[in-house]
């Protein structure tokens, strides 16, 4: 009986408490940085293998994601609605803030992401020397990206994504540029924005960030 009690109150408190304001921004988040992990992944691909179809499928796709991008701001102000008139749901509203950031950036990676593509199809095209390293840097930049997913998903502080972003960051200087014509110089400066932008949806400051990447070291 204490049993049937206990649910049936459970019940009645889920009728009446509005849904989690978190989960739907969550989701969005998901969704988003996987486009940007895939993206990166894609390109490195491309510029390793030398794969002109892989680097113009990461480039169609990444065009493609505006839908993501808005069905995440969409969520999370929505998420913003249920914890403003929830008193239960308040609690939520500082990490609503920091994915609505977080969203933001990322969406700036993604527009980044639609510049370096198309260089790097360019860059293969027109047999461009680039370095070695860049597609692992691309890499490394994605494996960052997965962790900042998934920390924003626990709704923990991103230290891990954070602490990865600094170190690809690093791997991100003048070397990379060694033999690079046009293109190759617009893939890096690129590379380097995404970094800036994933480092500020980690809640970094700009400044902070900015700095990050004027400490580069030698790859």
């Amino acid at each position: 009986m204490d049993a049937l009690i206990g649910g049936a109150v459970g019940l009645a408190v889920a009728a009446v408490l509005p849904a989690d304001p978190l989960a739907g921004a969550r989701r969005g988040m998901r969704a988003l940085l996987d486009e940007v992990a895939d993206a990166l992944r894609a390109v490195a691909a491309g510029l390793r293998e030398r794969d002109e179809s892989a680097v113009l499928a990461a480039l169609s796709r990444a065009r493609g994601t505006q839908p993501t991008v808005e069905a995440l701001r969409s969520a999370v102000r929505a998420g913003e609605e249920i914890a403003v008139i929830a008193p239960l749901r308040r609690r939520r509203r500082a990490q609503l803030h920091r994915l609505d950031i977080a969203a933001v950036r990322a969406d700036y990676a993604l527009r980044n992401m639609r510049v370096l593509a198309p260089r790097a199809l360019a860059a293969l095209r027109e047999g461009e020397t680039l370095s070695p390293a860049l597609p692992d840097r691309l890499d490394e930049l994605a494996h960052a990206t997965d962790l900042l997913r998934d920390e924003l998903d626990r709704g923990a502080e991103p230290d891990g994504a954070r602490s990865a972003l600094v170190s690809a960051a690093a791997g991100c200087g003048d070397p990379l540029l060694a033999g690079a014509g046009f293109s190759g110089r617009v893939i890096v400066a690129q590379l380097r924005s995404v970094v800036l932008d994933l480092l500020q949806a980690t809640g970094t400051p700009r400044a902070d960030a900015a700095a990050a990447l004027l400490r580069l070291s030698p790859s």
